[in-house]
């Protein structure tokens, strides 16, 4: 029996930028792979140009299941060339469109005899339409079936059911791109990630994408303005000013001039990912008296963003003593009513959040959630809730303030407006107790790091929403980041941006240190640590239009990301950091 997979990091060893891969026929199943979020990608991405062979003759089993495995990451018209690995009657049935299987780095080919099995952790998997959807299996073991054709060559009887790529192919084959669509309330974008070969990454892609609709996990939560049966009347095409121009066939009824301004809306937002587009035209119908016709500007749409570009957002701590200013943002009174400090006393876990305008502050510490005002002669500070274990406090636009603990074993989140507070236990999270949470800019989704069955995961939920008012926190979604082949222990989490998050995590057997990772666990960008001391939380914005990030360490020191492992020491003998 033997191992593969050494064979091909030997034929990538000195090879940068664009690769072509002609003579080389083993997949690389071994070797650390770095890759990094795409946060916005368009055709300059250039990724790998994958040219396998057909089969030689004369091939071994695991040169044949080598060369099949590599075949399949290319964008070829119906993956005629990995169809040449596997027998007629397999070639045939074969469906590579209908899913893409995705399987760790550190997968290796058991080969015995005549017999070829792949054994290799899952990451997830895409459905036809390209969304991911994380994996429940926690290995693949897959045999190919290895029979003799009637020229005596081995070929492969039973294929995966899709396509089936390591991660480093999958990163080097296919783009991300980000489908847009409205919230319930029609006032706010939200994203959902699609993946899609390199080569089907165009104008005509990203439209079929919104008229797709969305994902099947976040559909409950967001609205779509396209209507279904429209389709595309001829390819979209881009004039020298920027401007698309998106023609659609009615098939159903009239789309009414409100739903053509929403619909053009996410046309646009999910087009302009390309580059030099600056407009998007749509026309609906085919007739004059069924014709409707709508444009949009990438300026004009901008006031449907949650991420707005502004000036960077203002860092704020909490000491022993109470709360300071940090990173040139300016000292708030830390003195409450008598001259007693604010918020004290302050230990170690105790929450901070700082609303978006700066003008107030809400405070978990000592079993409460206090709020309180940032500018001079405001409100006195006020306890809003008393209880104990309150995690990180969070704003919802400046007005409603966000807390959840877990008091009797599940999870339960407090809401609080004004005078009024509320809680509800999430459908989501039954059994599970909340360790971090944060909740996305566009208000729809609350990423999460829960202790389940032990072990702490990290994951999605769904804000389910009614007349604008939360009702429920449902569907957890898992996201397993991998770095290296190894599992991440995630122990804390903040948005950046609406499609990527921030993560402080360790490696088996290491120590905290801070992540950049997609939505599905996909790309992640390791930013290390500034100190030798582990890291224990984190906060980031993403206002000011690029990362603002800054660590707490064990020691109690702030540092803000500046760049290529570049930190910045902003404040010391601190328990929590938050940003406006």
């Amino acid at each position: 029996m033997r191992q593969g997979g050494s064979r091909f990091g030997r034929c990538l060893a000195g090879l940068l930028g664009l690769l072509l891969w002609a003579g080389c026929s083993a997949i690389p199943v071994t070797g650390p792979v770095r890759s990094e979020p795409r946060s916005r990608s368009g055709q300059n991405d250039a990724g790998l140009a994958i040219a396998p062979g057909p089969p030689p003759q004369g091939a071994r089993v695991a040169d044949i299941v080598d060369g099949f495995l590599l075949a399949m990451a290319t964008s070829e018209p119906d993956y005629l060339t990995a169809r040449l690995y596997l027998t007629d009657q397999a070639a045939q049935t074969w469906s590579p469109q209908s899913e893409v299987l995705i399987y760790g780095d550190d997968a290796v080919l058991l080969v015995s005899d005549n017999q070829v099995t792949l054994s290799a952790p899952v990451i997830g998997q895409l459905d036809a339409d390209g969304a991911f959807a994380g994996s429940t299996t926690p290995r693949w073991e897959h045999d190919f079936g290895l029979v003799r054709n009637s020229s005596g060559e081995w070929r492969i009887s039973q294929p995966p059911t899709g396509l089936a790529l390591s991660h480093y192919l999958f990163t080097a084959s296919f783009i991300r791109i980000d489908a847009y669509f409205f919230d319930q309330d029609w006032s706010v974008l939200v994203p959902d990630s699609r993946y899609l070969p390199r080569g089907d990454w165009g104008l005509t892609s990203a439209v079929e994408a919104v008229l797709a609709g969305p994902s099947s996990w976040l559909a409950p939560v967001v609205a779509n303005a396209a209507q279904p049966g429209l389709r595309l009347n001829g390819q979209p095409s881009m004039d020298g000013s920027g401007l698309v121009d998106v023609r659609l066939n009615d098939a159903v009824s009239e789309l009414s001039s409100e739903a053509a301004d929403r619909l053009v809306v996410q046309l646009t937002a999910t087009v302009r990912q390309m580059p030099n587009v600056t407009a998007l035209r749509l026309t609906v119908g085919q007739t004059a008296q069924r014709t409707t016709a709508v444009e949009a500007s990438v300026r004009s749409i901008e006031a449907y963003d949650a991420v707005k570009i502004g000036p960077p957002s203002l860092l704020y701590g909490l000491d022993e003593q109470g709360l300071v200013g940090l990173d040139g943002a300016l000292a708030p009174n830390r003195s409450g009513l008598g001259g007693e400090t604010r918020f004290g006393p302050i230990e170690a876990g105790d929450g901070l959040a700082v609303s978006p305008d700066g003008l107030s502050v809400a405070v978990a510490a000592a079993g409460q959630l206090v709020w309180g005002s940032l500018v001079g002669g405001g409100e006195p500070d006020r306890s809003i809730l008393t209880q104990s274990g309150l995690r990180r406090p969070q704003f919802e636009d400046g007005q409603k303030i966000w807390a959840m603990a877990s008091p009797s074993g599940d999870s339960e989140l407090w809401l609080s407006q004004g005078e009024t507070v509320r809680s509800l236990r999430p459908s989501g999270l039954v059994g599970a107790q909340v360790r971090s949470f944060s909740l996305s800019p566009d208000g729809q989704r609350l990423a999460l790091v829960a202790e389940i069955d032990g072990r702490l995961e990290l994951g999605l939920l769904q804000v389910r929403r009614q007349s604008g008012q939360v009702v429920d926190l449902a569907n957890w979604r898992p996201i397993r980041p991998l770095w290296e082949s190894n599992p991440l222990t995630v122990s804390d989490v903040s948005w950046v941006g609406l499609s990527a998050l921030a993560i402080v995590a360790a490696r088996p057997s290491g120590i905290g240190q801070a992540y950049l990772i997609d939505l599905d666990g996909v790309d992640v960008q390791e930013l290390g640590r500034p100190s030798d001391a582990p890291l224990v939380g984190l906060a980031a914005t993403s206002r000011s239009g690029s990362i603002q990030l800054v660590v707490l360490d064990q020691d109690g020191v702030a540092w803000r990301y500046r760049d290529t492992h570049q930190w910045l020491a902003v404040g010391q003998n601190l328990v929590a950091v938050a940003y406006s």
